[in-house]
């Protein structure tokens, strides 16, 4: 056996060798290719593969900014990721996401260290917008339902009970649908809130 260690060691020192230059060539075509890939992530709309990359990247980068070639990926990447926060800040206020959607833009934009102060504004103001539109959606609904009940008043005698009974049907119909998505809309700030700016992971 330990003849056999013998015979095999000086094999096993230079595989160790290989993989570990191998390893090391793979790292380096990562960060020379890394602001081509975010660039494709950026043009893919794939940000969270865009920050990931960034992040994976970046404290190496940081450590030899010192090397010219580092030192001008290093420049470019941040370049890049600055007009990434700008293009996710300006998502993120024009409001025209989903809720999920406006939730994974204000995390990337808390990992790029973005202020949470202003996150929280707009994340507010998002959903007091959406939560007064719904209001007034059920509003509207309510009176529809009012002057249903008043024409059918004035129609008594002619007979249209059926299509009274479905037009109010079809209406409250629209009402609940409007009260769930309204307590969709609640429940589901107060759970991105917690899991965004109140959970110890994401601070």
């Amino acid at each position: 056996s330990a003849t056999l260690e013998a015979t095999l060691e000086p094999n096993r020192s230079k595989i160790e060798n290989m993989l570990s230059l191998q390893n090391l060539i793979k790292k380096l075509e990562f960060l020379f290719e890394l602001p081509m890939r975010l660039k494709r992530s950026i043009e893919l709309e794939a940000y969270v593969q865009a920050v990931k990359y960034y992040n994976t990247a970046n404290a190496i980068l940081e450590k030899y900014s010192h090397v010219l070639s580092f030192g001008s990926i290093h420049k470019e990447s941040i370049e890049i990721m600055s007009g990434l926060k700008d293009l996710m800040y300006q998502k993120l206020c024009e409001g025209k996401q989903t809720a999920s959607g406006m939730a994974d833009l204000t995390k990337l934009l808390l990992q790029m260290e973005y202020p949470k102060k202003d996150l929280i504004n707009i994340l507010l103001k998002w959903t007091k917008v959406k939560l007064h539109n719904s209001l007034g959606a059920i509003k509207n609904s309510r009176e529809i339902i009012s002057e249903i009940y008043d024409e059918n008043v004035k129609n008594n005698k002619n007979n249209s009970e059926a299509k009274t009974f479905n037009a109010l049907n079809s209406e409250k119909q629209k009402v609940w649908n409007m009260v769930d998505q309204f307590i969709n809309v609640y429940c589901q700030f107060g759970n991105n809130f917690k899991d965004l700016f109140l959970l110890k992971s994401n601070q």
